[in-house]
Formats: structure tokens, sequence, C-alpha cells
């Protein structure tokens, strides 16, 4: 497969992964799972998020429109 001329990324040794940004993991299901989901954010909760973060309201609008509870 040629993974690491493709991906950039190699083993050592020891198998850890270089660059050590990379990631990899095992995704196991089961047939009884349960998965839940994230609500609407409500305007209240992103004012203080924006201000703690210090982004402009133009940012968070485009990155979180579909989630903001109205």
């Amino acid at each position: 497969m040629d993974v690491e001329r493709r991906t950039g990324i190699r083993l050592t040794e020891n198998a850890m992964m270089i660059p050590a940004a990379s990631i990899s993991g095992f995704i196991f299901s089961h047939p009884r799972s349960q998965y839940f989901t994230v609500g609407k954010i409500p305007g209240e909760q992103l004012d203080i998020y924006r201000k703690k973060e210090g982004i402009p309201d133009n940012e968070t609008d485009k990155w979180l429109a579909a989630m903001r509870a109205e």
C-alpha cells in the first residue's frame, strides 16, 4: 500500500506514529449500541462562548448557524 509515501506517516520500532500529531484507532460497534445527538445551542450560551474564545460573531454564525436555537 506504500502508506508512508502516501500519508507521510511512519512507525518507529516501538510502534509510535511519526509525526506525533498522527492518529489512528480501532472502532468497534455493538448491535445494542445507543447514540445521542447534540441539541441546539441557546443564544445565550453561544454569546458566552464567543466572548470566552474571542471569536467574532460572523465566524460563530458561519460555523454554528445550524446548531443555534432561536
